[in-house]
């Protein structure tokens, strides 16, 4: 999915740069996909993006490997491990030492074959 062909950008330097790094995951959307399902696996990419940032900016680190003990004793499946080894690499590879926290996710549908998002710094 191109962010300049398929998603409407309201805030472009903060939404572009969150939406470069969910790609893994935007990629995989269709006509078919659901505004919420989509925002649901949004969701999850804001939620290793946070991770990371927060790791880069505390001197303990630890919330990702926190995240992954967590999720290692609830069995989660390996699908869900390997998107976060791979978001993982793209922060390290991409978008290191962007420490910004987003949150405000917005998520909308207006067409068929478009996704309108948003994101805010929190």
């Amino acid at each position: 999915m191109s962010p300049s062909k398929d998603l409407k950008i309201h805030d472009p330097e903060l939404t572009l740069t969150f939406l470069d790094f969910a790609q893994p995951i935007t990629k995989r959307a269709h006509s078919e996909t659901s505004a919420d399902e989509f925002e649901n696996a949004l969701s999850f990419a804001l939620t290793i993006w946070n991770v990371l940032a927060i790791d880069a900016e505390s001197p303990e680190g630890g919330v990702l490997a926190e995240l992954r003990e967590q999720l290692g004793a609830n069995r989660a499946d390996p699908e869900t491990l390997e998107m976060i080894d791979i978001l993982v690499d793209r922060y390290r590879t991409r978008h290191a030492g962007d420490a910004r926290t987003v949150g405000n996710l917005q998520v909308s549908k207006p067409e068929r074959n478009a996704f309108e998002v948003t994101v805010g710094r929190v």
